[in-house]
């Protein structure tokens, strides 16, 4: 009885495993004030419904946009300058302008009808912290002549 009930565990395991589809979310990289457009792709998903969420390291998931059909709006504490969310066909994007360091975080989209509901893909934004003209100046500018001893 027990060995029955031990393989019918290691049986659900191993299909609950071989069911799960892994997949790892892109990487985007942005300086600080540079623009980074994050898309999602819905074709072949019902699309009534639309989320983009936002999952920071350490802090809760937000609800960056939603939307119903064709219209897609933002929640109300990314309902600045800096962030946009567009619809053109079946892919929506969502904007980022002059990117802060807070903004680095994984952006997840979501679409489907009120009972069923699909993640669609992820993106991992990281947010360099330097700012690059600066470092370009710094890299390509003046010479600078640095003289090293032995002792």
């Amino acid at each position: 009885m027990l060995c029955g009930q031990v393989a019918l565990i290691i049986l659900s395991a191993v299909m609950m495993i071989s069911s799960l589809e892994l997949s790892h979310n892109p990487l985007t990289e942005a300086g600080i004030g540079e623009t980074a457009t994050l898309t999602c792709n819905v074709t072949g998903h019902e699309s009534g419904l639309f989320y983009w969420y936002k999952m920071s390291c350490g802090y809760m998931i937000q609800t960056v946009a939603l939307g119903y059909f064709d219209s897609v709006n933002l929640e109300a504490q990314f309902k600045i300058l800096r962030f946009e969310v567009k619809k053109v066909g079946n892919v929506y994007s969502l904007i980022i302008r002059n990117i802060q360091k807070e903004d680095e975080a994984t952006y997840f989209c979501q679409a489907g009808a009120a009972y069923r509901m699909v993640f669609v893909n992820g993106t991992n934004l990281a947010v360099n912290q330097y700012d690059v003209e600066t470092s370009r100046k710094t890299l390509f500018g003046n010479t600078t002549t640095v003289e090293t001893s032995m002792y």
